[in-house]
């Protein structure tokens, strides 16, 4: 018998983060070291606000975790949202991020 080594999903984000931050240029450091999740729908995709933030220097997880700094939802509803606000991490809605770029 052969034993395969077993991926956490800590190791997966690791790979998804830097997958999703290669060939984007940083145009700013407004989000730098914060780290996101989304949770819901958005009026864009969810792949383009992602690499909107990775541009100003943030980090998207899809896991919230302790270290999680802002979570962008779409309803208060989420068990994201829910699992934020119990953690007291910073929730705001796709016009908040919105207005954080401007």
């Amino acid at each position: 018998l052969h034993s395969f080594p077993t991926r956490r999903s800590s190791d997966l984000e690791v790979q998804e983060e830097k997958e999703n931050s290669e060939d984007i240029e940083i145009v700013s450091d407004i989000f730098k070291d914060k780290i996101f999740v989304l949770t819901g729908n958005f009026s864009k995709p969810k792949k383009e606000i992602e690499k909107e933030i990775i541009a100003n220097g943030g980090i998207v997880k899809t896991s919230i975790t302790k270290d999680t700094n802002i979570v962008i939802y779409e309803k208060e509803t989420s068990s994201k949202y829910k699992k934020a606000e119990k953690l007291g991490i910073e929730r705001i809605t796709e016009e908040e991020y919105n207005n954080m770029l401007k």
